[in-house]
């Protein structure tokens, strides 16, 4: 059966039949054992309030669980709970046709019913629910090529048909089904082998679920969830395996920063000024302003295309380099992993401070602003679990990379003197933070050379095809407006890969501290430009962090305390996208 009848099919029995659950004629749990009430109640709202896993992801989890147990007497419960707790009909349906594949046929029916009656009553019905043969999310060929020759060399020999049914119905389509995000399947999968006992295939998709985005303490509060939910037994049996995977994941990370100590290997560097303006007085006195500076490092060996690295407001090119804490940033990672990089100071500003236009540069101890706008934290207070340094002299380094504008910041003016920078480097991949995101959309309709964006947290500058656009969205910072350029301007966007990063900390609805209500409009205007981007044909993928379970980050990824997984993320999108090549 294929992928478009198996979906079918459990719609026609989902919206079709009319079957009992078993969990309604269940007695109250006291009357037959006072203390499993006693431990549902304490142990399992214990186990629940545990910080590593969330409820949503807990509700996955668990899901997962019963189904592949075939425990559909608490499915009601558990699904409800899901549903409350921010888990989407969608991504029920998803669970369970995936489940089909990794726990059988036979267990995947057998929750249709008792999910059928719980949709029903909260008024689910078939449109809430993902289409039979969806667009698939784009494959990672060179992955998919590791994992094809793996099993084929493994099973090929014996079983060449589950061999390219594997290929073709679960790699080549239902791991690439978007109603649910990779990093969820990968739960879904791991819960339901650990909850089973199927030690053969766990190493494998422990690994694939960590590449997705799981961290080690979600897959160790897992174990810990298993226990309650599949029995100690289950989850004991699953330590060891997790501790091998994680132990051979820490070989290379090791190995890592081994690397970060060696020397840095360039070919070439060096610097210019791009763009700009003359002003010429009346006696034929001259200034050159409004140039960006730009400073480049060359590997040997390089990759064909380039990074230019573009800061935010506040910042200027130092932000690429060494975190706060001393570590290495984005531009040396980069050059390590064979790639040119450009890092640029725009007009106004850093090493480009000569404007053509006079300023006052304010002195205002205005830090703690900061302080909350990036969200480190409310002050004086960090946020719990956040990816920033705590040491003192951390702070210090980083508000003293603070840097003023010089003149009056205009999107027309930086926009075209990076242009120039890409005119001068070729053809290259435009890396963008905040500030520099609306400014960098600009600079991508204006010069062909930019052949990808990545974005990290776009804060301002959002374009939309004229007639589009939407209205300003009100936050405790202030209003956020996006504005309209002609359609045949914005189209020029839909021919270039982009990716969009959001860290953590930004809340879903309107808060009082502006440093986090501010983030909370600007993602939801990201969203509404993805979209946008897309309907009109275009490869705009978003990323909210910690929907991948990567928690903590800031307004700052690259250069937060795990900068280098970051770095894992955007260095994997651009050999999805076939632009690392040498």
């Amino acid at each position: 059966m294929d992928m478009k009848k198996l979906a079918g099919a459990m719609l026609a029995l989902a919206f079709g039949v009319n079957v009992a659950c078993a969990a309604d004629a269940a007695p109250r749990t006291a009357s037959v054992s006072p203390a499993l009430e006693k431990y549902s109640r304490d142990a399992l709202d214990k186990l629940w309030r545990q910080p590593d896993l969330a409820p949503r992801e807990r509700s996955i989890a668990t899901l997962a669980i019963l189904i592949a147990r075939n425990q559909s007497a608490e499915l009601p419960r558990y699904l409800n709970r899901a549903l409350d707790s921010g888990v989407q009909a969608g991504e029920i349906s998803e669970i369970i046709t995936h489940l089909a594949f990794y726990s059988g046929w036979g267990d995947a029916m057998a929750a249709v019913a008792p999910t059928s009656k719980v949709f029903a009553a909260r008024g689910i019905g078939a449109k809430q629910l993902p289409a039979a043969s969806p667009k698939l999310l784009a494959i990672d060929a060179a992955a998919e090529a590791k994992r094809a020759a793996r099993v084929e060399k493994s099973a090929g020999p014996i079983a060449p048909g589950l061999v390219r049914d594997t290929t073709e119905l679960l790699f080549n389509d239902l791991w690439l089904r978007p109603g649910l995000a990779p990093r969820d399947r990968s739960l879904v999968t791991i819960s339901a082998l650990m909850a089973t006992g199927q030690a053969g295939q766990l190493p494998s998709h422990l690994n694939i679920g960590m590449d997705n985005g799981l961290t080690q303490a979600q897959i160790s509060a897992l174990i810990n969830h298993i226990a309650f939910y599949a029995g100690w037994p289950k989850a004991f049996s699953a330590v060891p395996i997790v501790a091998d995977v994680f132990a051979s994941r820490a070989r290379p990370a090791a190995a890592a920063e081994t690397r970060q100590t060696e020397p840095l290997l360039v070919q070439s560097q060096g610097s210019f000024a791009a763009g700009g303006t003359v002003v010429t007085g009346p006696a034929g006195e001259t200034l050159h302003g409004d140039h960006a500076y730009v400073f480049y490092q060359i590997p040997p060996n390089a990759r064909k295309l380039p990074l230019v690295m573009w800061h935010g407001a506040g910042q200027f090119s130092k932000t690429w380099g060494t975190t706060a804490d001393g570590r290495e940033g984005y531009q040396n990672i980069f050059l390590r992993r064979g790639y040119g990089v450009y890092v640029l100071d725009q007009p106004r500003r850093g090493a480009a401070g000569r404007s053509t236009v006079s300023a006052t540069v304010p002195a205002t101890p205005d830090e703690q602003v900061w302080f909350n706008m990036f969200r480190i934290g409310a002050w004086p207070g960090y946020f719990d679990g956040v990816q920033f340094p705590r040491e003192p002299e951390a702070l210090n380094q980083y508000f003293r990379a603070m840097t003023p504008n010089t003149g009056p910041f205009d999107m027309g003016v930086v926009s075209d003197a990076v242009s120039a920078a890409l005119d001068k480097t070729g053809p290259a991949i435009l890396v963008t933070h905040s500030q520099s995101g609306g400014p960098g959309w600009r600079t991508a309709i204006k010069n062909a050379n930019v052949r990808a964006i990545v974005a990290y947290e776009p804060g301002s500058g959002f374009i939309f095809p004229e007639g589009e656009v939407p209205p300003a969205m009100p936050s405790a910072a202030g209003p956020l407006e996006a504005s309209g350029v002609p359609l045949a301007d914005f189209k020029r966007l839909t021919r270039i890969p982009i990716v969009i990063y959001f860290g953590d900390n930004i809340p879903e609805q309107p808060h009082a501290n502006p440093g986090q209500d501010n983030w909370r409009v600007r993602l939801a205007m990201a969203r509404l430009w993805r979209d946008a981007v897309n309907r009109h044909g275009g490869d705009a993928t978003l990323v909210h962090l910690p929907e991948l379970g990567i928690r903590g980050n800031t307004h700052f990824p690259f250069s937060d305390l795990n900068n280098v997984q970051i770095a894992d993320l955007m260095s994997r999108f651009l050999e999805q996208k076939k632009l690392d090549g040498r």
